[in-house]
């Protein structure tokens, strides 16, 4: 698998194994707390393998591909309510087999499938992150999916595609909060061979992956009860595959920036997680039109400009960023929005929103985005 989806798809899915639970005879037994490998080698034969070439197919490609081992779905936008008010969501689904075939078992509860559900949402003048999760078996109707329609559920929570439809429909409830949202692509969708981070071309294996990077977003939001009608811009990507090694030595950060001139653009900086040696970055900038042109280390100066130390961990994060694509003379800084946007302390993972502020030449540029960074062990931070 390329280091890109690593980051997102290891950490989640070594979650999934940790809180793994069995019912039998009525009663909820916490199995043992399994390592990432042996999540790897957990009967990784007989899954469908992830060679050659490919392209989407929408809306199919939209929805679960059970027969490959993982899966991820990635969800983040910026919203806007009728009187100019911002709202920050994020959205992750995985789902994960355990086994190629399901086991035979006379139980109920058995399943093959694990769904794991994150939303993270920013409101306006609030100064922490709303978070909530689902953890559920693919058994008794509390998680699953459908191919027709397109669907994908965790008890009350799902993405589908209608059928009637190019884009998705987004569904999340919960005691406070919800989201009911439309979302329909403005751009064409992009694979891991048209983005050609790092380098890797066409035929690469190890997993199918494709990114819509700008939807339009409409719909409401519901908090305590009180509803708002909200528009703006989504991205999503959605891999599946395998996962083909623990992350080892290597951590990975990851950017992903809509600007507010109609391009989009997706870096990634790959570390040794100790510090030493040099990091090494890639990016794709997308056009306005789709179009996708690649930049290289020697055409990129990725550096950080300030950290942050979680309270909760001890963990340092580089949250602010400056990026340059030297080529183009695009130059950007990114600060996060707020600086508490830790996923999970015990992830050590920080996934957050930030604001974008550049030039190209004499152009001024402004924008917004999102950045995801793992692995970190410098000033005594993670250790995944």
């Amino acid at each position: 698998m390329k280091p890109w989806i690593v980051s997102s798809l290891s950490v989640t899915l070594f979650v999934l194994l940790w809180v793994t639970l069995t019912r039998e005879s009525g009663e909820w037994v916490k199995a043992p707390n399994p390592s990432l490998e042996t999540l790897i080698d957990l009967d990784a034969d007989g899954f469908s393998p992830v060679v050659g070439a490919w392209e989407p197919r929408f809306p199919a490609d939209h929805g679960a591909h059970p027969t490959f081992r993982s899966e991820l779905w990635n969800l983040f936008g910026w919203l806007l309510d009728r009187q100019g008010r911002s709202y920050v969501f994020q959205v992750n689904l995985t789902r994960l087999a355990l086994r190629a075939e399901a086991a035979e078992r006379a139980s109920a509860w058995a399943t093959n499938q694990l769904f794991r559900g994150h939303l993270a949402l920013i409101l306006p003048g609030v100064a922490s992150v709303l978070a909530e999760e689902r953890l559920n078996r693919g058994a008794l109707g509390l998680a699953g999916l459908s191919s027709e329609p397109v669907r994908i559920w965790l008890e009350d929570w799902s993405l589908s595609a209608p059928v009637d439809s190019d884009g998705l429909l987004l569904e999340i409830a919960s005691d406070r909060t919800g989201l009911s949202l439309t979302l329909n692509p403005i751009k064409p969708s992009a694979t891991s061979n048209d983005l050609e981070l790092f380098g890797q071309g066409p035929g690469s294996p190890g997993f199918h992956l494709y990114l819509i990077p700008r939807l339009a977003v409409q719909g409401d939001l519901r908090l305590d009860g009180t509803q708002v009608q909200v528009q703006g811009t989504a991205w999503l990507d959605h891999a599946w595959g395998a996962i083909s090694g623990a992350p080892g030595q290597l951590a990975l950060s990851r950017f992903a920036v809509q600007l507010d001139d109609g391009r989009d653009l997706m870096c990634l900086e790959l570390r040794r997680r100790d510090g030493s040696g040099r990091p090494i970055p890639s990016c794709a900038l997308i056009g306005s039109d789709g179009r996708v042109q690649a930049f290289g280390r020697r055409e990129i100066r990725l550096e950080p400009v300030d950290e942050w130390r979680s309270p909760a961990t001890g963990a340092r994060y580089p949250l602010s960023w400056r990026l340059a694509l030297q080529p183009v003379g695009l130059e950007l800084s990114l600060e996060p929005l707020l600086e508490d946007q830790e996923l999970d302390p015990a992830l050590r993972l920080w996934s957050g929103a930030v604001e974008v502020k550049g030039r190209e030449g004499e152009a001024q540029l402004s924008g917004r985005g999102w950045v995801e960074l793992t692995g970190l062990t410098r000033s005594g931070a993670n250790e995944l």
